[in-house]
């Protein structure tokens, strides 16, 4: 039960943090969520598959999540 409610507060902290600015890196959400950055990618990853979030690449090593 718990970790279900751990698991929707880090997504519902991370589709805020994209709400508020979308260009942030995933660094930058992975410090402001209090998560690791590797768990940060995880989560947009299963956010944008849900269809949560769409995320389209602006160079080469960056994207920008809507």
């Amino acid at each position: 039960m718990q970790r279900d409610a751990d698991q929707s507060r880090i997504i519902l902290d991370i589709l805020e943090s994209v709400d508020r600015d979308g260009d942030r890196t995933q660094r930058s959400r992975a410090s402001e969520v209090g998560i690791a950055l590797g768990l940060t990618n995880a989560y947009l990853k299963f956010c944008i598959r849900k269809g949560f979030l769409k995320a389209r690449k602006i160079s080469a090593r960056s994207y920008r999540y809507m």
